[in-house]
């Protein structure tokens, strides 16, 4: 990171992704697209959440990977950089999602989930395959 501090950081986005964070609707709002060959279709992304963040909203990883050791500060120029492994980086959020802190819960148990609007529908993603459902609508286009 040039110039910034963890708050910036969009990478546990990808962490909460990846490790389905249940307060992230998978495919679960629908908005209209027009396609290059001019069709208007449904395309689907995530839901984001009806809430902030307990965990990854006040980046409470950052102080985990600097009590580990798994980041450096370093000037170059006027510039400081805070360097680190995006794996590293991974595993400790991923952690923090997994068993919460004294002050927010796990992921599992915590009550922010998915926001719902006029645009919700329920989700045309297999979990279980990690693909797309036979009957989605997204394969037609």
């Amino acid at each position: 990171m040039v110039g910034v501090d963890y708050r910036v950081n969009t990478f546990h986005h990808v962490v909460e992704v990846s490790t389905g964070a249940p307060c992230l609707g998978r495919r679960t709002r629908a908005l209209p697209v027009i396609l290059p060959d001019g069709r208007r279709v449904e395309g689907r992304t995530w839901s984001w959440r009806d809430g902030a963040c307990p965990l990854t909203g006040k980046v409470l990883y950052a102080a985990d990977m600097e009590k580990r050791g798994l980041q450096r500060r370093v000037r170059v120029g006027n510039s400081r950089l805070t360097l680190f492994r995006l794996r590293d980086c991974y595993q400790v959020a991923a952690e923090l999602l997994a068993r919460g802190t004294d002050d927010a819960p796990p992921c599992c148990a915590c009550p922010v989930r998915p926001e719902v609007g006029p645009e919700t529908v329920p989700s045309d993603w297999d979990d279980e395959r990690q693909c797309l459902r036979p009957d989605s609508a997204a394969w037609s286009y």
